[in-house]
C-alpha cells in the first residue's frame, strides 16, 4: 500500500474514533441533563425567593422545565441550616389550567398524600429508618395561608440522627406550593430555626388566592 493511501486509512480512522468519543458524550450528556437554577421570583405566581430566608441560606434552586423538560413541575428553592434543619419550597401547577385555592380540595388532598407517599418511598431508599406518624393530617397556617400538613418521625439512615420531616401542601394562584421541611429532634435551636423558617416564608406570601 502506498504511503498516501496508508495516510488517508489512518484519517478515516481517525475520524471514526473522534465520531464515537462525541457520540458517547452527548449520550452522557443526555443521561445527566444540566441543571438550570429557577428564577427568584416566580412570575405566575408572584412569590419570590430570596437568599435567605429566616436567616436560612439558599442553596440551590430547580427550573424543572430547562432542567429535566418538566415545564409541569415548575421550581424549587432549597434552603439549609446544617445540623438544624433543611427545607424545599415547590411551586407547580402539574400542568393543569387552575389550581382550588386553600387545603380542602380533593386536587390539594392528592398532592398532600403524593408528598407523604414520597417520604415514605425515601426510607425504603435508605434515607430515612424507622418513619413513624407524629403529628397530623391536619390543616396549619403559615403566613396567609391554610395548609395540609403532616409530621413524621424518622432516624436518617446516614448519620443516625433523630429528626422530624413534614409535608405542607395548599393551593396558591392556580399553583401547588409545597413545604418539605426537616429538622433535628430535641434540639430547641433547631426547633426555633424551624419556626423562624416558617414565619419568615408566611411573611413573603402576599394574599389571595
Amino acid at each position: 500500500m502506498r504511503a498516501a493511501e496508508r495516510f488517508a486509512g489512518l484519517i478515516v480512522a481517525v475520524g471514526l474514533a473522534i465520531a464515537a468519543l462525541a457520540g458517547i458524550a452527548r449520550a452522557e450528556d443526555q443521561k445527566t441533563p444540566q441543571a438550570v437554577a429557577a428564577p427568584a421570583t416566580d412570575e405566575a405566581t408572584g412569590l419570590t425567593f430570596p437568599s435567605q430566608i429566616g436567616g436560612v441560606a439558599q442553596l440551590k434552586s430547580m427550573d424543572y422545565g430547562r432542567s429535566h423538560n418538566r415545564p409541569d413541575l415548575g421550581y424549587s428553592w432549597s434552603y439549609a441550616a446544617p445540623g438544624r434543619l433543611s427545607a424545599t419550597v415547590y411551586v407547580y401547577d402539574l400542568g393543569k389550567p387552575t389550581v382550588p385555592f386553600g387545603a380542602t380540595s380533593s386536587e390539594v388532598a392528592g398532592q398532600f398524600q403524593q408528598s407523604l407517599d414520597d417520604i415514605y418511598r425515601a426510607a425504603k431508599l435508605n434515607r430515612y429508618d424507622d418513619l413513624q406518624p407524629f403529628q397530623g393530617p391536619d390543616n396549619c397556617k403559615i403566613g396567609p395561608l391554610t395548609f395540609r400538613c403532616a409530621t413524621l418521625s424518622a432516624v436518617t439512615a446516614k448519620g443516625n440522627n433523630h429528626v422530624f420531616t413534614a409535608a405542607m401542601v395548599t393551593g396558591y394562584r392556580n399553583h401547588y406550593l409545597k413545604i418539605r421541611i426537616d429538622w433535628a429532634q430535641g434540639s430547641a435551636e433547631s426547633q426555633s430555626a424551624k419556626d423562624q423558617f416558617l414565619q419568615a416564608l408566611g411573611a413573603i406570601i402576599p394574599p389571595g388566592g
